[in-house]
């Protein structure tokens, strides 16, 4: 079943650099703060990490600038590895051939995470000191589902003086897309690895779907039959319809069967602002097919359909 997406074409190229998600001190499944600890440096979350309002794109294999991350509003914890650490931590390993390799498929909820990063992914910016010390920094950038962005220091000149690796502490009792990127820096010099703009996607605790701003639909993990799966969907994909009335007035519903069967649909938006949104696939299920209608009080009706021919996920 086709669906029409009135009002807007499906870009499938981006035409301005992919904006860093927004900031905030809630979260639809958590509204308790939380501060982000970064090596015992306590981080105000609506201050978020210094990242520009604006991530460059760039090339990945052919090694030129970027690879975007996007982006739930639980924070995480990022402590030095000298901290006592209560589990074994998933290693995610980024290797000079540009594979991206966690060490289980799907990170536990809560879980931790070290990075296993390959500098010559980022052979730009690579000044020295008089004395021979390097002046350029590598610097992660890490984010779950569509929550604050947290950085952490990778390699290179160590601002804080600690050299040591990080250990990311993911939120408790949260699911959904850990997303990462990287950049190098230094003075007058910055570069971007982060898959085209599209950003490293991994699974915590359940596979995950994620629709981005930049028009390219992410799988975190493998979606099994017979078991839940984290829908993320950027609601800028789908701007047209916007009413107000006391507040925000529109929603964005995903609507979804599994091998042409009966439809069925979920919201993934609350109060103005995309919410991860888990749904079940049936035992025996083979095939996911989806796509999205924006509605608001207005009568306004927009769809995200791939042009009418809808999303199609394979499901083992």
């Amino acid at each position: 079943m086709g669906l029409r997406r009135l009002f807007t074409g499906r870009a499938r190229c981006s035409i301005s650099p992919p904006s860093a998600a927004r900031l905030s001190s809630d979260s639809p499944l958590n509204m308790a703060f939380q501060p982000i600890w970064i090596s015992g440096e306590a981080i105000d979350l609506m201050r978020g990490s210094g990242l520009p309002p604006s991530a460059p794109s760039a090339a990945r294999k052919e090694r030129i600038l970027v690879r975007r991350f996007l982006p739930s509003l639980l924070p995480l914890v990022l402590v030095a590895s000298t901290a006592a650490a209560q589990t074994t931590p998933t290693s995610i390993t980024f290797d000079g051939d540009w594979n991206e390799t966690p060490s289980v498929e799907l990170i536990p909820v809560g879980g931790q995470v070290v990075v296993n990063y390959d500098i010559s992914r980022l052979p730009q910016c690579r000044g020295t000191t008089s004395s021979g010390n390097p002046t350029w920094t590598i610097t992660g950038h890490v984010q779950v589902n569509r929550g604050p962005v947290v950085s952490f220091w990778v390699a290179g000149h160590a601002p804080d003086g600690n050299s040591s690796q990080r250990v990311l502490h993911l939120p408790a009792g949260l699911s959904g897309a850990l997303v990462m990127w990287f950049d190098i820096s230094s003075q007058g010099c910055q570069a971007w690895d982060s898959n085209h703009g599209s950003n490293y996607h991994f699974a915590i605790g359940a596979p995950t779907l994620s629709f981005n701003a930049n028009w390219d639909e992410v799988i975190a993990g493998t979606l099994r039959a017979g078991q839940q799966l984290i829908v993320n969907y950027d609601e800028a994909r789908l701007p047209e319809c916007r009413a107000t009335y006391n507040g925000p007035a529109w929603s964005i519903v995903a609507q979804y069967r599994f091998d042409n069967g009966p439809i069925q649909e979920t919201v993934v938006t609350g109060s103005g602002r995309s919410e991860p949104t888990a749904i079940t696939a049936p035992a025996g299920a083979r095939h996911l097919e989806m796509w999205f209608r924006n509605t608001d009080r207005s009568s306004c009706v927009s769809y995200d359909s791939n042009y009418g021919s809808n999303y199609h996920f394979a499901v083992e």
